[in-house]
């Protein structure tokens, strides 16, 4: 009987993944897709999306030195369409995540790296070289000598030779965030140590492959002169990195095959196979899906799930027999570190804190995305947004002309965004959390909302220094957005589609790990200016009743909210105050 394929958890390395005999999502498809388009190629991915595995599977299949390869991808689409190129190189492979030790000692630091990387090299494939040649790279103290005189003797015998590069801008964005510009400039400009290592790259490797997270080191290095092709938009490698929902449905389908995953469900109610796995995919999908990285792909091939964040899942529910109490996988706290350092220089209505709340407000923005860009050019607006779509904060969701529309892709990154704004919020008017937790409480257990509805919207127009930033309709839903997303015991949805429209918010009782919780709110907000009559206000809140009786008896919010009361609220603001708060 054949040995259960664990989760991959946590491994980037092909070679051990294969030996432990861990479950591999087969990418292998596309390695005669990379052959096709360039010798020289760049691609830019989120975070947890798999780049690390990927590149290493990729050097373990070309690698001349590698004895394994007929094991090692036996069972995979690459074992019956093989390539020529097959284990015909010799691999240099760097990791610049790996590269800072003390930020005061940068040259220094990326030197001994990349030394210590190419003696590796050398020790590895020191049968190809004469004597002379393995001695005299090994004594050279730059990597650049070593590099020299490696690919002067490789060229001589004809060897090839491929430089793989993963986490390519890791090292630089952290001086750039830590350092300032000044020193990431001198760096990566003119005469800098790490666009000079660059410039010997091409010429020396007959093919360069490497991936990071962010364009803007690429532009800086590249200025002058043509490194690699970028494909980080490219359609056929729109569903290279991460998983499709098939392979999560065959993931899970494999994991009940072997009895790890159980097929009973929350209710502890037996049920079929295929019912069970489209249950877990139904409770994943909002948190961990939705991803499209080329706009010809939007609508053609299936959005992708965070590799990462799915093994995340899948690992809780294997090892405890049920789902993560925090659906958010905790490591995502980085990108929320990352998004607070990409904004820390604005005051709440700085130009890129302004972008931030749009999105929150809206779910959305409509903007090219750029393939490259300079570090200066942060600043401005337009670039940001695409600094956004490249970190993973939004994701392809359509078309708008010559823009594209740009959607926060899951509840895991709009948690981000309110976590960012609850924290703005909070600096200029602090809510009590606790209080605010125990009226959450009340409403979800109890049934009694007015008091968390209340505390809210007399907090909005409590402080000058709020108000006066996020004036109007949509800037209040902004504010109500992320209060509304810190409670645990609701599954918050802002603008559900329910009969034909769209309400501001649905807060549905999370009844799955809360079994005790009794209530679900639909939530419309009225916004009126200030010299708005009495019978405006009458007539917005005739329609704001009309609005909840339509959305409260649309089938798929009366399914979700199955075993709970669902309450309809309204709630009219006008300039300055609010004028009422009432239930349908």
């Amino acid at each position: 009987m054949e040995a259960i394929k664990r989760l991959p958890v946590g491994i980037s390395d092909f070679k051990t993944l294969q030996r432990s005999h861990k479950y591999f999502v087969d990418k292998t498809k596309y390695l005669p897709l990379l052959e096709e388009i360039s010798n020289f190629l760049f691609l830019i991915r989120p975070r947890r999306f798999g780049k690390s595995l990927f590149l290493s599977m990729v050097a373990d299949y070309f690698d001349c030195a590698n004895k394994d390869i007929e094991s090692e991808y036996k069972g995979t689409w690459i074992e019956s369409h093989p390539l020529e190129s097959k284990g015909k190189f010799q691999i240099l492979q760097f990791d610049f995540s790996q590269v800072l030790d003390k930020i005061e000692n940068l040259e220094d630091d990326f030197n001994t790296y990349c030394c210590s990387c190419l003696n590796q090299f050398i020790q590895k494939y020191q049968d190809y070289y004469t004597p002379d040649t393995v001695e005299w790279a090994l004594a050279a103290t730059t990597s650049k000598d070593k590099i020299n005189i490696l690919a002067k003797e490789a060229k001589e015998r004809g060897y090839h030779l491929y430089l793989i590069i993963d986490e390519y801008d890791n090292f630089t964005n952290t001086v750039l965030n830590e350092l300032g510009k000044d020193t990431y400039h001198n760096m990566t400009h003119s005469s800098g140590f790490y666009r000079s290592a660059f410039k010997i790259f091409k010429p020396n490797f007959e093919r360069i492959l490497f991936m990071g997270v962010s364009p803007i080191t690429l532009n800086d290095l590249t200025s002058g002169f043509n490194i690699a092709t970028n494909i980080s938009l490219h359609p056929w490698f729109n569903m290279m990195l991460g998983f499709s929902e098939e392979e999560v449905h065959q993931m899970i389908s494999y994991y009940i095959s072997v009895g790890l995953i159980k097929t009973s469900d929350s209710a502890n109610e037996n049920i079929d196979e295929e019912e069970r796995v489209n249950k877990i995919i139904a409770e994943m999908k909002p948190w961990y899906d939705n991803y499209c990285f080329s706009e010809d792909r939007y609508n053609i091939d299936p959005s992708m799930y965070n590799s990462n964040m799915v093994l995340y899942y899948l690992n809780n529910l294997i090892t405890t027999g049920k789902a993560p109490k925090e659906m958010a996988d905790p490591s995502c706290r980085t990108d929320y570190a990352k998004l607070k350092n990409l904004v820390r220089l604005d005051r709440l209505d700085g130009d890129r804190k302004g972008v931030l709340m749009k999105i929150a407000e809206k779910g959305y923005i409509d903007a090219p995305i750029a393939d490259s860009f300079a570090a200066e050019e942060v600043m401005n607006p337009d670039r940001f947004v695409s600094l956004l779509y490249y970190y993973g904060m939004l994701t392809i969701g359509g078309t708008d002309l010559d823009a594209l529309h740009l959607v926060i892709p899951n509840n895991t990154i709009r948690k981000l965004y309110y976590d960012f704004l609850v924290e703005q919020y909070q600096s200029l008017h602090g809510l009590d959390l606790n209080d605010l937790s125990a009226m959450y409480r009340k409403a979800a257990q109890e049934g009694e909302w007015q008091p968390l509805f209340k505390y809210l919207s007399s907090s909005y127009w409590k402080d000058s220094s709020i108000r006066d930033s996020i004036q109007g309709e949509r800037n209040i839903q902004g504010y109500f957005n992320a209060y509304l997303h810190l409670s645990k015991l609701f599954i918050a949805h802002p603008e559900i589609e329910a009969n034909h429209g769209y309400c501001d918010f649905f807060l549905l009782a999370d009844t799955k790990k809360y079994p005790t919780l009794r209530h679900s709110y639909i939530i419309e907000l009225k916004y009126l200016n200030s010299k708005a009559t009495v019978e405006e206000v009458k007539i917005i809140k005739e329609q704001a009743l009309k609005q909840l009786k339509k959305y409260i008896t649309d089938s798929n919010i009366q399914s979700l909210s199955v075993g709970t009361q669902l309450h309809g609220i309204y709630l009219i603001f006008q300039q300055g105050k609010t004028t009422e708060i009432g239930e349908i």
